[in-house]
C-alpha cells in the first residue's frame, strides 16, 4: 500500500510539474497571442503587436532570398524567425539546431550611431545572412559533418 501512495504521489508531482512547464512560449504570459505569417521561404511567429514588423520581415526574407543566390551560395531552406518584442536587449541570433533565428525587437537607445537603417531591417539583413552562411557551410568536410551528427 506504501508504494503504491509514493508512486501516485511521484506521478502527481511530475504531471503537476511538467503542466505548469507547458503553460508559456519563452517566457512569455499565456495571455500574448501569437501569429505567424507562413510562407515557403519562411515563418516569421511574432506578437500580435507586431504584425508590420513581422510582414516587412518577411518582405526583407523573399528579397534577399531572391536576389541574393550567388553570394554565399545556393542552398536555401525556410527558416522560422520569432519576434520578441518584452526583452530590453536589442539584438538577435541565428542557430543551427533547431533551426531559427529570433529577433529582441527593442531598438537600441543609439540606434544611428550604428545605421542610418530601421532597426527591424538592420536585424533581418543580418541574421538572415548567417542563416545562408550556415546553410552553404554543409561543403565538404562540413556536409560529412552534418551527415554524421545532424543539425548538433
Amino acid at each position: 500500500m506504501r508504494s503504491s501512495s509514493l508512486l501516485f504521489t511521484l506521478l502527481l508531482v511530475f504531471t503537476l510539474s511538467f503542466s505548469c512547464a507547458q503553460s508559456s512560449f519563452g517566457g512569455y504570459p499565456t495571455s500574448i497571442h501569437w501569429n505567424q505569417i507562413n510562407t515557403p521561404t519562411v515563418r516569421v511567429i511574432f506578437p500580435d503587436s507586431l504584425e508590420n514588423r513581422a510582414q516587412r520581415v518577411a518582405n526583407i526574407v523573399h528579397y534577399m532570398n531572391d536576389e541574393n543566390q550567388g553570394l554565399l551560395g545556393t542552398k536555401r531552406r525556410k527558416v522560422d524567425i520569432i519576434l520578441r518584442n518584452h526583452d530590453v536587449i536589442s539584438n538577435g541570433y541565428a542557430q543551427i539546431a533547431p533551426f531559427k533565428t529570433e529577433f529582441f525587437m527593442q531598438a537600441p537607445q543609439k540606434t544611428f550611431e550604428e545605421s542610418a537603417i530601421d532597426w527591424t531591417d538592420q536585424l533581418a539583413i543580418h541574421e538572415y545572412r548567417h542563416i545562408t552562411q550556415f546553410l552553404n557551410a554543409k561543403r565538404g568536410i562540413g556536409n560529412l559533418i552534418y551527415w554524421l551528427f545532424g543539425d548538433y
